[in-house]
């Protein structure tokens, strides 16, 4: 069981819109905000599969990255090269397989629009061009999977 935990204060404090994974020392917790809860269900779903995806994996326990900065190189790294890193494309297909590719491609289709745009070489730019990615990814992957 992963709690989910509805915590305005604390995803404004950490910079989230909906939602994020955090690892605690009673294990991981999924928190979401009030905005999150506005969404329509199978968006929500998507998401917290996807969630519980990077958890499954173990991606937090992963050592090739050794903090959030490598991580986050990591993802810069690959978005420039027109690719998406292995955790958020396993955690994607993690979420397809229990909710489906238009549940999972309408939520990152929901935060490619809603999400504010910055400078040419802004974070919000480039996670803009992962979500391309990411659905684009999706949406070639093998038709076997349910829609």
């Amino acid at each position: 069981m992963v709690p989910v935990l509805l915590d305005d204060s604390e995803m404004q404090r950490i910079s989230m819109r909906f939602l994020a994974t955090s690892w605690g020392r009673r294990g991981p917790e999924i928190m979401v905000n009030n905005a999150f809860m506005a969404l329509p269900m199978n968006f929500r779903e998507a998401a917290i599969w996807h969630e519980l995806g990077h958890i499954h994996y173990e991606h937090h326990l992963q050592v090739e990255f050794q903090d959030q900065s490598q991580l986050r190189a990591a993802r810069i790294s690959a978005i420039q090269n027109g690719e998406v890193i292995l955790h958020e494309t396993q955690a994607d297909r993690f979420a397809i397989e229990r909710v489906g590719r238009d549940a999972v491609t309408g939520f990152l289709a929901h935060l490619l629009k809603t999400r504010p745009r910055g400078g040419e070489l802004g974070w919000n730019d480039i996670g803009c061009r992962e979500l391309e990615l990411r659905i684009a990814t999706i949406q070639a992957s093998d038709s076997r999977v349910p829609a």
